[in-house]
């Protein structure tokens, strides 16, 4: 178990600036006159995001496919478990569980047709 020491972590700060550029692409959806500016600002919290995160890696292994994989399982993990809990939005979970579960196997299949064509 964590110690309330152990909060804020650096993953918790990686989160909020995610949700952050997450909030920001939906502005920019439902107000369109907005949409540079917003792609602007996300480009540079992610810029940021990135410098922080480099920052600390040092002797940390870099993200792999399984790491990638791995997120997703944890983020289907929990739509199954909502929906368990909250039967009236199964159906929109189970889209988002397929949708990513399609989303996995493209883009796992388009990295194995790269490879293949690597020396």
């Amino acid at each position: 178990m964590k110690s309330v020491d152990d909060r804020p972590s650096l993953w918790d700060l990686r989160a909020c600036l995610l949700s952050s550029v997450d909030f920001a692409d939906d502005f920019a959806h439902n107000r369109p006159e907005y949409a540079a500016d917003v792609t602007r600002f996300s480009q540079e919290i992610r810029r940021i995001k990135k410098e922080l995160m480099r920052s600390f890696e040092e002797g940390s292994a870099p993200s792999s496919l399984p790491d990638i994989v791995n997120g997703l399982s944890g983020a289907r993990a929990m739509a199954s478990i909502m929906a368990e809990h909250h039967p009236e939005m199964s159906g929109p979970l189970a889209r988002f569980v397929e949708g990513l579960k399609n989303a996995q196997e493209e883009f796992i299949g388009k990295l194995r047709e790269r490879a293949a064509k690597c020396p």
